[in-house]
């Protein structure tokens, strides 16, 4: 799968309890990547990550402050769409006051992390990563004779990684796409960059409060429709037919096929968030479960447990793939190992490395 890393940042604030809206059950879409399967490669690079804030001429994503309050947090069980993803049930959780960065990570963020410490991400280790297949050129896609039969439309490209997500004959810096979200980016690739940037990953209790905003009730960021007055486009998601015909660049179309920049489309809430809902998939910090409790929770972290090799995290938010059907709901969750996410490409790609919130230095985690 591809994994888009995303800054949040915190503000303190008081806030009265909130209700989640109830969302209506959804079909699925055909986004997700396949496992990589084999032996993992040593995690970092050869030199150390920095943990100081990077010292050279780029900008990090401003913080916005998220305040405190308790809200409902997942979904009832007659409105889950599909058991597996572990939406349900809804509990009651109450968030410290936090910030979330405004924007997802950018590949221009991320060059500046890779060029001030050598790092080198999973995908460049492994030599190789999955890409859709229609975003990739003819002459790589002419060369490739194996694909995943229960996901035909990722196929393994060699060369691909953060920055030639679709292969080596295209580099986002050079054609346009610095400031899209970068993909191709492991969870461990992000945990990287965070500890360079001195923030740290949101939990996934802090993401799912941010995206919903202070509105009650609401199914999305925005409010309770897709497409907002005067047919605007609220979002990043696929549209047509997946996996080959995503209208995005038609009469009506949300103007995109593949990523978007990271400021694209306006905040989708009142807190001033872009692309909390597609676009690209984002990390969060907490080991993946379907098992959650009824209890109250303050500050919840998600389940303690072993981490290691084939460990899966959590990811939120959907991406460019995602069919309007289902990915682009805040509640919509996914899991994915921990290493080597690949890259979700569509005509982009839609990796995720999520928001980041600030942290003290080693405090990766709150």
């Amino acid at each position: 799968m591809l994994a888009a890393v995303v800054l949040l940042a915190v503000h303190v604030s008081s806030e009265a309890p909130m209700m989640m809206g109830e969302d209506g059950a959804e079909e699925p879409c055909g986004c997700s990547t396949p496992s990589r399967d084999g032996g993992l490669a040593a995690l970092g690079s050869d030199k150390e990550s920095h943990c100081e804030a990077p010292e050279e001429d780029v900008t990090l994503s401003p913080l916005i402050a998220i305040p405190g309050g308790t809200f409902w947090m997942g979904t009832p069980a007659s409105r889950q769409p599909y058991p597996g993803d572990g939406e349900t049930p809804r509990r009651k959780c109450t968030i410290s006051p936090y910030r979330l960065e405004q924007y997802e990570v950018s590949n221009k963020q991320y060059a500046a992390f890779v060029n001030a410490t050598g790092y080198r991400t999973e995908s460049e280790k492994y030599a190789w990563s999955f890409a859709f297949e229609y975003a990739i050129s003819k002459e790589i896609k002419d060369a490739i004779k194996n694909q995943v039969a229960a996901a035909p439309w990722w196929l393994p490209v060699e060369g691909a990684d953060w920055r030639h997500p679709e292969g080596p004959d295209r580099d986002v810096l050079t054609d346009g796409r610095a400031n899209h979200p970068v993909v191709q980016v492991s969870w461990d690739d992000a945990l990287a960059y965070c500890k360079w940037a001195g923030r740290r990953l949101p939990t996934e209790a802090e993401w799912e409060r941010a995206a919903r905003g202070p509105k009650l009730k609401r199914r999305f960021p925005w409010g309770n429709k897709l497409i907002g007055r005067n047919g605007i486009h609220r979002a990043n998601i696929w549209q047509g037919v997946f996996p080959k015909n995503n209208t995005g660049m038609k009469a009506g179309g949300d103007g995109h096929v593949g990523t978007a920049p990271v400021d694209a489309f306006g905040p989708q809430n009142t807190w001033q968030l872009y692309n909390m809902i597609g676009n690209a998939w984002e990390w969060v910090s907490d080991f993946w479960t379907t098992k959650h409790t009824t209890a109250h929770l303050t500050d919840p972290q998600g389940p303690n447990q072993p981490d290691g090799p084939g460990v899966e995290r959590t990811k939120r938010g959907g991406s460019y793939m995602c069919h309007k059907s289902y990915c682009y709901r805040c509640v919509l969750r996914c899991a994915r190992e921990r290493e080597r996410e690949r890259g979700r490409k569509g005509g982009g790609r839609a990796l995720f490395i999520s928001r980041v919130c600030p942290s003290p230095c080693p405090r990766l985690f709150p």
